[in-house]
């Protein structure tokens, strides 16, 4: 859970991926979608409304 809650935050992907030690940006991607069913930022919008 702790990993999901940085997506609300303010911080970009590049630095969420470095945080977690993903090799790239699109490496944290590929993986987010193949968990998640769709990258962070749309995760980030979905979330973002349902927040409101």
């Amino acid at each position: 859970m702790k990993r999901l809650r940085h997506y609300h935050s303010i911080n970009r992907c590049y630095e969420i991926a470095y945080e977690f030690n993903f090799t790239d940006e699109s490496h944290l991607n590929r993986t987010f979608k193949k968990y998640k069913g769709m990258n962070p930022s749309e995760f980030r919008k979905v979330n973002s409304l349902e927040l409101k």
